[in-house]
């Protein structure tokens, strides 16, 4: 039985657990992901989707708060080391110990095609520089960011009307196939890693900021019609968040209007629109 514990969040994790989890000869040991948050206008609290999936499959679970603490040191050394440790889309910095922590490796999965484009951003960054292939990476955690040894690598194609939810949806899938395979195989010693360069070609893919999204309406007024490929790139890179956006003139005053993919526009407070079908409410 190979024992893996989890740290992440998101579907994407949920994703990769679920496929260890249909597998007899893997036991998910532990969880460790970010506390439930409030959220909506009632401000309930609620928990991630790896939460979620961990609560049902009653996986022990570590919730961490603004981040890794010494108190999180104590409750993991309360757990059975694991195999493996996997990081799937966690959002926080893994230290020494926790790299350590599994007998064999600590594991991430990286959806950019290393040493391409390490960060916390990846697909955004692909899509924003309008990249036409991409990939999905399997790495050993180490504290340089995104830059541990490589175990697997598989190319993709990046369709052109991709959004960032397509190409993170695409991305996870392709490894979350393999992925038993892969840790098998990594168990059993039959998969060596290959370093990676020292240096990445590309900068770091940053967490992206609501500003990030901003683009003045002075400097896009007259291509409304026909966005520029960088600024249309960015619709879809931007997408469902921080959204590319701008604040444009109306008879009510400024006002936040949303660039969508696919060439639609929504102003706020109304539904997504063509340019054409609200050009009249702009004021020139």
């Amino acid at each position: 039985m190979i024992s893996v514990a989890v740290a992440g969040s998101t579907k994407y994790t949920t994703l990769c657990v679920t496929s260890l989890a249909s597998e007899n000869d893997f036991a998910l040991t532990t969880v460790l992901t970010p506390e439930a948050k409030p959220s909506g206008r009632k401000k309930i609290l609620q928990k991630n989707p790896l939460a979620q999936f961990a609560e049902q499959a009653d996986i022990p679970t570590i919730a961490i708060a603004s981040n890794i603490t010494n108190e999180t040191k104590r409750e993991v050394e309360q757990h059975t080391r694991p195999d493996f440790l996997l990081v799937v889309d966690f959002g926080y910095w893994i230290p020494q110990w926790l790299q350590v922590w599994p007998k064999i490796k600590s594991l991430n999965i990286h959806p950019s095609k290393l040493p391409r484009w390490r960060g916390s951003s990846p697909g955004q960054f692909v899509l924003l520089h309008g990249e036409k292939t991409s990939a999905v990476t399997l790495i050993e955690v180490i504290s340089k960011l995104d830059a541990g040894p490589l175990y697997w690598q598989q190319d993709f194609t990046i369709q052109p009307t991709w959004t960032q939810t397509e190409y993170y949806g695409h991305a996870f899938s392709l490894v979350a196939k393999q992925l038993p395979d892969l840790l098998r195989q990594i168990y059993s010693g039959k998969l060596q890693p290959t370093p990676q360069p020292t240096d990445s070609p590309t900068p770091i893919a940053r967490k992206l900021t609501r500003d990030d999204g901003f683009v003045p309406w002075q400097t896009i007024s007259d291509t409304m019609d026909k966005l520029p490929p960088s600024l249309e790139a960015a619709t879809r890179a931007y997408s469902p968040w921080p959204q590319l956006w701008t604040e444009v003139p109306t008879r009510k005053g400024p006002t936040r209007m949303k660039l969508l993919p696919h060439n639609k526009v929504q102003l706020a407070g109304q539904k997504p629109a063509t340019w054409k079908q609200i050009q009249t409410a702009i004021l020139e």
